[in-house]
């Protein structure tokens, strides 16, 4: 990717990341270093695996649908058609769009390393997990439920064998949890 267009890709990334305070940013760079990696290991197009990975949740910024996948799908679309070619753009938006396989599972390899590289940044952030413990209002059970369905997205045996002790760790931290508050 040229220096000039990663510039204007970083720095928009930084704009949209920066709305939160509950480490989107972070999050995103971890998506990124996960997706680069799981690139290499499935000769898949790194820039298309870096832009998406760094876009793929700008759509928490505004939510005019509604539904953050679709909304980083758009918003990303209508920026990067200034930026990258028609078709590139389309398959940065395909990864976003479908990297939560809300209306279609991923199909592109692209698309299968942003859903893994996602879900294997969460499997890994703590701070983020509890985030999302505190927004289900405590419920451990529900918690313990989703890591699962983190780890069932996770569709590249590569990106697999990287998720095993992360989802480990975190259904250990979820148990001793439970234990803690005694909380089903």
């Amino acid at each position: 990717m040229e220096s000039i267009t990663r510039k204007k890709i970083v720095a928009f990334t930084k704009t949209y990341n920066h709305a939160f305070r509950n480490g989107r940013l972070k999050h995103a760079g971890r998506v990124r270093e996960y997706a680069l990696m799981l690139a290499k290991k499935e000769n898949a197009d790194r820039d298309i695996v870096e832009i998406a990975a760094l876009l793929h949740n700008i759509g928490y910024a505004v939510k005019s649908y509604g539904h953050p996948p679709l909304d980083s799908a758009r918003i990303s679309g209508l920026f990067l058609k200034d930026v990258l070619s028609e078709g590139m753009a389309k398959r940065v938006a395909e990864c976003i769009r479908h990297h939560r396989a809300i209306d279609k599972e991923p199909e592109s390899v692209e698309a299968k390393i942003i859903a893994a590289a996602d879900s294997l940044a969460f499997l890994e952030d703590k701070g983020m997990q509890f985030f999302v413990y505190k927004l289900s209002r405590g419920d451990i059970k529900g918690m313990r439920k989703r890591i699962s369905r983190i780890m069932g997205k996770i569709k590249l045996e590569s990106a697999r064998r990287i998720a095993a002790p992360l989802f480990e760790e975190s259904a250990r931290r979820w148990r001793v949890q439970k234990r803690k508050i005694g909380n089903d």
